[in-house]
């Protein structure tokens, strides 16, 4: 399936790279446009997870009230996640340790969804790229769409709200906002 996918995308790179350099007029620039966007929207690449953030406690946080997190509570331990930070490119799956158990949170900021995950020992789940307008989640070297019920691992619930939302019903919260310091 990558392969495929990888040869569609080399084929058209090759193919624009040879009608720009070429000066080729017979493709209409609107052609164009929605060529380059299929592409776009099918975009297979691999980022390393972030694994175990630093996480405030919520007297260190420096979030906004209205900036927007993603909440998750596992085994009454609540966290709180900057959507700001969700949306770096590098920062869309985040593995995790909350309440006693391994999680991956993900966050795509072209569709504004989100999910968490509970993860088994050995589980690994990274970013997969973008294909037919949905993020794409790698685990155990399978390519699935982020909100695909066919992932082998178990739904956590979790909610996107502002900090100042967050804040008046999880006071005890903890927050990873910026600066993916691993270690945490």
């Amino acid at each position: 399936m990558f392969t495929k996918t990888r040869s569609a995308i080399c084929a058209l790179c090759a193919l624009s790279t040879c009608l720009f350099s070429a000066g080729c007029s017979s493709v209409e620039d609107d052609e164009m446009d929605a060529t380059l966007e299929a592409a776009m929207n099918s975009t297979p690449f691999f980022m390393p997870v972030v694994e175990n953030p630093a996480a405030k406690a919520v007297t260190e946080a420096t979030l906004d009230t209205d900036s927007r997190v993603l909440g998750i509570v596992v085994n009454g331990q609540a966290r709180a996640y900057s959507i700001d930070r969700l949306s770096q490119m590098s920062d869309h799956v985040i593995c995790d340790e909350l309440g006693g158990s391994r999680i991956a949170v993900t966050y795509c900021d072209r569709t504004d969804c989100a999910r968490a995950l509970k993860l088994e020992e050995g589980d690994v789940v990274t970013v997969g790229g973008f294909k037919d307008g949905t993020m794409q989640i790698v685990h155990e070297h399978k390519l699935y769409d982020q909100l695909s019920p066919e992932i082998p691992l178990s739904d956590l619930e979790c909610t996107t709200v502002t900090w100042g939302q967050w804040l008046s019903t999880h006071s005890d919260s903890t927050v990873v906002e910026s600066g993916w310091n691993t270690g945490g």
